[in-house]
């Protein structure tokens, strides 16, 4: 039998936006997660769901962003919103970074900025989307990809990549 895995990233403003993403998309999967990102939407739009029904109940304006990767070992597929971050890394190199939805990356793709001038662009924490509740449901999903050998994934919020740059990370994986 494969073992499938569920991981999860997220930031969040709020400690109740946390602890809900937390509790429904693993408690959500009590066996193995399905490897399909029709299955990663569902488990994403459940979390949002109950972050909704969390929001209208305290009257707050919690949200949060998420990055969560499913894989087997052999096969995986991620899906995210806002400035947490994918990064693929297949012959130790990064082969993919997740776009993020902020302002500052929209500058960036428009030319405006750099890659690296995200880091510290004013706009780098005015988010475009993320998780708040099912009636604003925005992130992107992945295809299933076929993973081979010595691939690996980084999945972290903005407090890790502010201050992690890609060289370094390329050479923790090149060791």
């Amino acid at each position: 039998s494969q073992l499938n895995n569920l991981l999860v990233s997220h930031n969040t403003h709020h400690s109740d936006a946390e602890t809900a993403i937390q509790y429904i998309i693993c408690s959500s999967i009590k066996k193995a997660p399905e490897l399909s990102g029709k299955a990663l939407y569902r488990y994403i739009e459940k979390a949002a769901s109950v972050l909704g029904e969390e929001r209208e109940s305290t009257k707050s304006n919690m949200s949060s962003t998420i990055v969560a990767l499913v894989t087997d070992g052999e096969k995986a597929v991620w899906a995210h919103s806002g400035d947490s971050r994918l990064y693929y890394i297949s012959k130790k190199r990064i082969s993919q970074i997740t776009d993020d939805h902020s302002i500052a990356f929209r500058d960036f793709k428009e030319g405006i900025i750099t890659f690296d001038e995200i880091r510290t662009s004013p706009n780098q924490n005015k988010l475009l989307s993320s998780i708040s509740d099912i009636d604003d449901l925005n992130f992107d999903v992945s295809e299933v990809i076929e993973l081979k050998k010595g691939d690996a994934f980084v999945l972290c919020t903005d407090g890790f990549w502010e201050y992690v740059y890609e060289d370094d990370i390329e050479k923790s994986f090149a060791k």
